[in-house]
């Protein structure tokens, strides 16, 4: 069964090499940089070749491409590639399906104007390939130039999986013993050591350390022009190697690249030395500025990461100072709720307690008046006109039945409630002002219950009349009417 192609890697490589994304690609990176490290670094291709055969910014891209890549958000990524691949998204969202071939008519039309890099132009396929899935576009897979590309693609694939082809380990007993044997010959006869710029050449005077552009040979001259080009750059080979200097093995190599592309090699004596010089003194400073800028990137992203690594732990410090502050909040927050709700209880006691002291007040002012009124006699049966009552919200409790039936002919808008009705409803009370006690008729549990339940806007009264007219005129007296 055939292997799946895994374009994700391709896609970051894709994105690595594009200034145009860097910026959208650092903003999303910086959102969440933990996440992303962490889905990049959990992947296969997060050290693979793929990945390092580029520059450092290449690879400081790719490393981020591949955590956003991975996180399969269409929407961050189509933004992505909108921005860094402006003709693949264009097409793409105004063909119904994708023809590879008529896509790239397109790109070399345009390509004639703006002169695509070999990147720019590859970039630009595989993000509209990609771009189908996420537009929901169909693909003609049966298209030339699509398979084409898709079969580069899998061979990279697979190259990636293969080790280095130029190895001395690799080699047989025999050939690994003539390619020694080539190196030995080769140190005897020019190299002394196998340090950068290692070609040496005789001076004229050896005080000054000069020499004479006439006196030097044609190889010579072939070989020490690459000097100048360090001085260029005003670079040191020997200062950035240091004492990393190549072992026999690494040299040997080198000589295995170079042997590769030469016929009829019997035994050592059948190479040109002077010809494998002219070779191996750049591919030594070449393999020796190739092996720094490694040790560079390696040094980059160590730091890069211990970077991150001190900015995840600054993070996790004070994530854990605002838990606590947080949970100190809480627990003040708690006590204040407790605090409160002490605060509310005893407030409501005082409330009761001041109620009471009201209610107890007024009844003791009503007792009072009552029992200085009994001590009046009353001679006259004096008629009252019950009319003067007729807007009085009032409620009485208590009384004969008998007496109550004669009221209510009397006072049609008053409330009356036996003395039997002790299970009556509290809240009745909230209904009306003025609240009589028929005293000459009333039970003890239906008189304290009316005391216990009377609320502040109530104004208690007391009546003991059995006589209906007198009854009228207390009830009038007793509110000032």
């Amino acid at each position: 069964m055939q292997e799946e192609l895994n374009i994700i890697p391709f896609l970051a490589e894709t994105l690595s090499t594009n200034k145009k994304c860097y910026k959208l690609i650092d903003k999303y990176y910086n959102e969440n940089k933990l996440k992303y490290s962490n889905l990049a670094k959990e992947n296969i291709f997060y050290d693979s070749r793929i990945a390092s055969e580029g520059s450092i910014i290449q690879e400081y891209y790719f490393k981020k491409s591949l955590g956003i890549l991975l996180e399969k958000d269409e929407k961050k990524i189509t933004r992505i590639f909108k921005v860094g691949y402006t003709i693949a998204y264009n097409y793409i969202i105004s063909v119904p399906i994708f023809k590879a071939s008529t896509f790239l008519r397109k790109l070399m039309l345009k390509n004639k104007m703006e002169k695509f890099s070999d990147d720019e132009l590859n970039g630009n396929m595989l993000v509209a390939i990609s771009l189908c899935g996420a537009l929901e576009k169909e693909v003609d897979e049966s298209d030339e130039i699509y398979v084409k590309v898709i079969k580069n693609l899998i061979l990279r694939n697979e190259s990636y999986k293969c080790e280095k082809f130029f190895s001395i380990d690799k080699l047989s007993k025999e050939e690994q013993k003539l390619i020694s044997k080539i190196e030995l010959k080769l140190k005897s006869i020019y190299l002394k050591e196998y340090t950068p710029s290692s070609y040496a050449i005789r001076v004229n005077n050896e005080s000054t350390g000069t020499f004479k552009i006439d006196d030097l040979s044609y190889l010579d001259r072939n070989l020490l022009c690459f000097d100048y080009v360090y001085d260029l750059e005003a670079i040191s080979v020997i200062s950035i190697v240091g004492k990393d200097i190549f072992k026999s093995k690494q040299i040997q190599e080198l000589i295995l690249c170079y042997c590769s592309l030469q016929n009829n090699i019997e035994d050592e004596n059948s190479i040109n030395y002077e010809d494998l010089l002219r070779f191996i003194i750049p591919a030594i400073d070449l393999r020796y500025l190739l092996v720094e800028y490694k040790k560079a990137k390696q040094f980059f992203f160590n730091n890069f990461d211990e970077e991150l690594k001190e900015s995840i732990e600054e993070k996790d410090i004070e994530l854990i100072t605002l838990k606590k502050e947080n949970s100190l909040l809480r627990e003040e927050n708690k006590n204040i709720k407790l605090e409160l709700e002490l605060l509310q209880k005893d407030k409501l006691r005082l409330e009761n307690e001041i109620k009471a002291q009201i209610t107890s007040k007024e009844e003791l002012v009503q007792l009072r008046n009552f029992m200085f009124s009994k001590q009046q006699e009353y001679i006259e049966n004096i008629p009252t006109d019950e009319r003067d009552l007729k807007n009085i919200k009032a409620i009485i409790f208590g009384g004969h039945p008998n007496w109550i039936l004669k009221m209510k002919d009397k006072l049609i808008n008053f409330e009356f409630i036996s003395a039997e009705t002790i299970n009556f409803d509290v809240n009745i009370l909230n209904s009306y002002e003025y609240v009589f006690i028929n005293t000459n008729y009333v039970g003890h549990a239906m008189y304290y219950k009316i005391i216990e339940n009377l609320n502040e806007n109530n104004k208690l009264r007391y009546i003991n009349n059995i006589n209906i007219d007198r009854a009228i005129r207390d009830i009038k007296d007793a509110i000032k009417i």
